[in-house]
């Protein structure tokens, strides 16, 4: 099942570098491409120093989560709307 295609530039694995956990998923290239490898350290480090850095990969796993909850709702729910809102009260 493919689960999402990359773009050049996505960072695969960030969640589970940081919770120091496997990598869940298996990565295929549909076509040549270069791979850079971010050390774990390297990216700890600049995570603490640049803001910046560390919002970008926040809101990339915050997509990362928002795409896997998509996918499940789709393969338990097929029938379900997209999105469904409730009214607070």
């Amino acid at each position: 099942m493919i689960l999402r295609i990359a773009d050049a530039g996505d960072v695969l694995g960030m969640s589970a570098a940081l919770t120091k956990g496997e990598y869940e998923v298996t990565a295929e290239a549909l076509e040549p491409c270069h791979a850079r490898v971010l050390h774990l350290r390297h990216l700890t480090s600049m995570l603490q120093q640049y803001g910046d850095a560390s919002l970008g990969a926040a809101n990339a796993l915050a997509l990362d989560y928002r795409a896997a909850f998509d996918e499940a709702r789709l393969i338990a729910l097929p029938s379900s709307p997209a999105r469904c809102r409730t009214s607070r009260r």
